[in-house]
């Protein structure tokens, strides 16, 4: 009678059990500790906006308000006149913006990842190039470019830019889109008699959706979260961003009204907040697909 001996294999480049329990623990104490103090300032903010000014102007600071009020909201509605507009040139910017960059990013990132003809990995290496430098450092040449040019403080004078700093990103992400992307389907539309556009349009870009919620996302955040470059090139209130409105907002004699300031913040990711919800599964579907492939 043979009977079944069970046999165990030892690697020895396996990690004890235990090893691999105290690893987890310590790396969810890490990360709920880089949590905190990336999500403290913004708790403590939306707290002081809900906080009358006897709480907030005290030596004796409580963290939670002891008396919830909606005093600093109404302060910003009744001295606030000007955010509505401030709201309104932002989203303008913001639409401009990004139909422009949506729509040359993907055919650029289409002919970019799908597409072999001469001169494509120098093109590829210009790209990376521009990527690498600091958009900061071009503030200088772009106010003499507008000054030349007459547009400074002006509307235009504010989206060329945007467009142009914000359109190597997105072209990167969707020829990482479309890399991820099978190519037999395009070779069986060709074969069908579509000519390259109509291959690009009805095959490949409704399966980049997840690339293009990438580029809308994060092109509106970063216009919205942009402050700057708006403050330098439009200095006029009634063409300012949102950002550049919360500092004129902000009373000279109350430098120090925390709470009033509070509550703008708030009022100010409110679009930001809807717009992240709404494309937050495509956005997640780009990023599991690729659409960061190649940072």
């Amino acid at each position: 009678m043979i009977t079944k001996q069970r046999i165990f294999f030892h690697s020895p480049l396996r990690r004890p059990l235990h090893y691999d329990r105290g690893y987890q623990f310590a790396l969810v104490i890490l990360l709920t500790f880089l949590c905190f103090i990336t999500i403290a300032p913004f708790i403590w903010v939306v707290l002081t906006a809900f906080k009358p000014n006897t709480e907030i102007y005290t030596t004796n600071l409580q963290i939670v308000p002891q008396h919830f009020t909606l005093e600093q909201f109404q302060k910003v509605i009744e001295k606030g006149d000007k955010l509505p507009s401030y709201v309104l040139n932002t989203l303008v910017y913001s639409l401009l913006t990004i139909s422009v960059v949506v729509i040359f990013s993907s055919m650029a990132g289409y002919a970019l990842g799908m597409l072999k003809f001469r001169g494509a990995q120098i093109i590829i290496n210009v790209l990376l190039s521009i990527l690498s430098i600091p958009w900061i450092i071009l503030i200088v040449p772009i106010l003499i470019f507008e000054f030349r040019l007459n547009i400074w403080n002006t509307r235009a004078g504010v989206v060329l830019p945007y467009i142009g700093l914000f359109l190597p990103v997105a072209i990167w992400i969707m020829r990482g889109t479309f890399l991820g992307m099978p190519r037999e389907l395009g070779e069986a539309a060709r074969i069908d008699g579509a000519s390259e556009f109509r291959v690009f349009w009805g095959v490949y870009l409704p399966m980049a959706r997840g690339g293009v919620a990438t580029v809308v996302l994060l092109t509106f955040i970063d216009i919205w979260n942009e402050v700057l470059l708006a403050a330098s090139l439009a200095i006029n209130p009634q063409i300012a961003n949102i950002n550049t409105g919360l500092r004129i907002l902000a009373d000279e004699g109350q430098s120090f009204a925390f709470g009033t300031l509070s509550a703008t913040i708030i009022i100010a990711m409110i679009p930001t907040l809807i717009i992240f919800i709404i494309l937050q599964r495509y956005y997640v579907r780009g990023i599991s697909e690729g659409a960061l492939a190649g940072f």
